[in-house]
């Protein structure tokens, strides 16, 4: 690999770690949210929030192997990081 191959590959999982982040901050929000709507008995808002996790965590992670496995990784990465977060709120929260 040439060095500038090197630095695209290291942009692009730069990149896709903060694209990870990001899905997982709304993922782990829609999450949140589908429980709250389990509670309250609003099921249909329940699964539009499950299928729409889902789809948008399917899209960012086809798209990042797409890439190769360095930005599929570094998504990954991305995204337990934002779960790592969202834990430790829950945890303050109740």
């Amino acid at each position: 690999m040439s060095g500038d191959g090197a630095v695209t590959v290291v942009a692009l999982a730069v990149v896709m770690a903060g694209a990870g982040a990001l899905l997982g901050m709304v993922y782990f929000r829609a999450l949140r949210r589908t429980a709250d709507a389990v509670v309250d008995g609003g099921w249909s808002r329940a699964v539009v929030f499950t299928v729409a996790r889902i789809a948008l965590a399917v899209a960012l992670f086809a798209a990042a192997a797409r890439f190769g496995p360095v930005p599929l990784l570094a998504a990954f990465a991305g995204f337990l990081a934002a779960r790592v977060l969202a834990v430790r709120m829950a945890r303050r929260e109740g």
